[in-house]
């Protein structure tokens, strides 16, 4: 399933679409800013393939990844690509300060420097854990505290992720379904569990 997603901000509209754009258009009259492709091939099957994940307006960036091992960092001014790293990932990414928190399809954490892409660290969230045993999990999405990642899974479970190893802490069982990805507000951690919102902490 293609995750097409809208940001804007004071004056523009950001989205994306399923051939593999994106797309900035004026509030005010709907004129085109720009468009920037961000898929490689302009094969058709490649386009039905491209899967996305959802769109970060952070300052003047857009930060975006998809499953054709591309991350983006664009000017939202301008559409033009800032820089691209080699990460598959379908997973929203998470801005905290100077740094840019992924994780790719294949269970790994990259920490990257917003401003010049450099790559800080990349961790295998899963090695030597219980996980690398279970098939076809995936995740959902995650967020980030002061020293956590939260991340959601396909499986009802969060994992509590130490940000200074990328290695899981623990594991919380919320749900035998989906559940969403963590939200953090004021210190206190919710999620989306079928028709209800808990409160983890």
């Amino acid at each position: 399933q293609k995750k097409l997603s809208i940001v804007l901000d004071e004056s523009k509209i950001y989205f994306n679409n399923s051939r593999g754009e994106i797309y900035s258009i004026f509030k005010d009259n709907g004129n085109l800013a720009w468009v920037t492709p961000i898929a490689e091939d302009n094969e058709a099957s490649k386009f039905f393939l491209l899967k996305t994940s959802q769109l970060v307006l952070d300052e003047d960036n857009l930060f975006m990844s998809n499953n054709q091992s591309k991350f983006f960092s664009i000017d939202r001014n301008t559409g033009f690509i800032n820089w691209t790293q080699n990460i598959n990932s379908e997973t929203k990414p998470v801005i905290a300060g100077n740094f840019i928190f992924s994780i790719s399809s294949d269970g790994y954490l990259f920490i990257i420097e917003k401003n010049t892409g450099n790559i800080i660290r990349i961790t295998n969230i899963f090695e030597g854990n219980e996980f690398k045993k279970i098939k076809n999990f995936s995740t959902i999405g995650f967020a980030v505290g002061s020293n956590k990642i939260y991340l959601s899974m396909n499986n009802g479970k969060i994992l509590q992720i130490d940000i200074s190893t990328g290695k899981i802490s623990s594991i919380l069982k919320i749900s035998r379904g989906k559940i969403s990805e963590p939200f953090i507000n004021e210190g206190k951690m919710f999620i989306v569990e079928s028709d209800k919102i808990v409160k983890l902490n």
